[in-house]
């Protein structure tokens, strides 16, 4: 939080977007928020977890936007690697509202019962990793609707689109100025590191509690109807529409390897660590490649929430 860490400048996407590598654990390309605009008017589209947060204001500075500028900081679900920064934050933008789905804004306001939830998940990493959780002022909350927008007085407008399959309470956001869709996590994960072996693959992200593998496939096939060809990943950065077809794929199959694993999580995880890994090899990338150890984390966060849905 004191911001002395290491620090990458922001990476310009064009039309006004700008991405901001958080570094989440130390990890170069895991985890970014987005800056849209210029010293104008700007939004901040994520915020990440609090410890990382220092450095959407950093970028700031890099860009020369003035924190005052800011008008919107919009987080695509409540997730804390998403909104875990959103209170800190806020207390740095003076002229910033939230906007948020409106299943989220009220755990934002009242944090006690999300961080419960990060912590069954998270265990005695979570003060590492995301304290502190800043509750938000509950006059800066804008809950938005299904179909509503938000719009920066230069005139610039988001869209703001209900979307299960992840979470209930994730929306996301629409910029036709950039001809993009700011995906958070509906649109899964995309792995920049294995781009040395020739392809950046992209894996659904399964987490609990609320994922539903046809919901998050509905997702995904309407997330490309929209005909906006730039997919902005929170996890990680800017990637295409084609991407989707291999993340959804894999949602049926994440499915499958859980049904045969049997009960519990840690069987869950193994079989999605072998199958995932399987892919993989034949793609080229070997089995002690580091890359693969640098997944564990996603293998065991999907496997405790497919085990939990099956559960249900």
């Amino acid at each position: 939080m004191n911001g002395t860490g290491e620090f990458v400048p922001p990476a310009d996407l064009g039309s006004g977007v700008h991405c901001v590598d958080l570094l989440e654990g130390g990890r170069a390309e895991r985890t970014c928020a987005y800056i849209v605009g210029d010293a104008r008017a700007a939004a901040v589209i994520e915020t990440g977890a609090a410890p990382l947060a220092w450095r959407i204001l950093k970028s700031l500075e890099t860009l020369a936007i003035p924190a005052a500028a800011v008008e919107w900081v919009i987080v695509t679900h409540i997730h804390l690697d998403h909104a875990g920064g959103t209170g800190w934050l806020l207390e740095r933008l003076p002229n910033a509202k939230l906007a948020v789905h409106p299943r989220g804004g009220r755990h934002l306001v009242d944090p006690s019962r999300l961080m419960a939830g990060a912590r069954a998940v998270y265990g005695d990493s979570f003060d590492r990793q995301f304290a502190p959780i800043v509750p938000v002022p509950a006059e800066r909350v804008v809950e938005i609707p299904d179909g509503g927008h938000v719009e920066l007085s230069t005139g610039r407008r988001f869209g703001c689109l209900h979307m299960a399959g992840h979470a209930r309470h994730h929306f996301v956001v629409t910029d036709p100025a950039s001809r993009g869709v700011f995906t958070g996590d509906n649109a899964g994960v995309r792995y920049p590191w294995f781009r040395n072996y020739g392809f950046v693959p992209a894996l659904p992200t399964t987490s609990p509690s609320e994922f539903d593998p046809p919901e998050l496939v509905r997702t995904m096939e309407r997330i490309g109807s929209l005909g906006l060809p730039r997919l902005y990943f929170t996890h990680f950065s800017l990637g295409t529409v084609e991407e989707l077809a291999g993340s959804r794929d894999w949602i049926g199959r994440f499915v499958e390897i859980a049904k045969a694993a049997g009960p519990g999580w840690e069987p869950v995880r193994d079989g999605l660590r072998r199958e995932v890994g399987r892919e993989l090899s034949a793609r080229g990338v070997p089995a002690g490649a580091p890359e693969n150890d640098s997944l564990e984390l996603d293998h065991e966060i999907n496997a405790k929430g497919i085990a939990h849905y099956l559960q249900k």
